[in-house]
């Protein structure tokens, strides 16, 4: 997740995370489409102030790229859709009013990686409801990139 974060600079990355369960994220598929533009969102995002009129800040993924991600997680691997993700490019981990207010989901963990200093970034996570946040501690397991050779057993 902090790898696509911080690949996605100096945009915004967004997506979902998939896993058996909210305490057991497996899998992240970051997402490519934006409906944040779309003449039906942009008003509400509109409503929180200039900060908000950067169209990297905010995101809306298209129901059917958010379908066929979470379809696939569950037809492929077994994996139910656990959690959503995006990166704060000038704003710590914690989440803004507009992450407050657009969470859609409060049974969704959200998780929030800030590269606002690239060399040390911050990942964290909340749940969220009714515009109210928690932060859930998590461990941080950081994963050996595969290549094709250490793939060959």
């Amino acid at each position: 997740m902090t790898e696509l974060c911080l690949q996605a600079l100096p945009r915004q990355a967004y997506g979902l995370v998939g896993g058996a369960g909210a305490s057991a994220p497996e899998t992240v598929q970051p997402c490519r489409t934006n409906l944040r533009q779309d003449p039906r969102f942009g008003p509400l995002f509109e409503a929180h102030g200039d900060f908000y009129r950067d169209p990297d800040r905010g995101f809306v993924i298209d129901p059917r790229e958010y379908l066929q991600i979470v379809g696939g997680m569950e037809r492929r691997i077994g994996q139910r859709l656990v959690g959503v993700f995006h990166s704060h490019r000038c704003l710590d981990a914690r989440p803004s009013a507009l992450d407050r207010d657009f969470h859609f989901d409060p049974s969704l963990v959200c998780y929030i990686v800030s590269v606002r200093r690239p060399s040390e970034p911050d990942v964290r996570a909340y749940h969220i409801e009714g515009g109210r946040f928690h932060e859930i501690p998590i461990e941080i397991v950081r994963m050996a990139r595969r290549t094709e050779r250490s793939a060959v057993v």
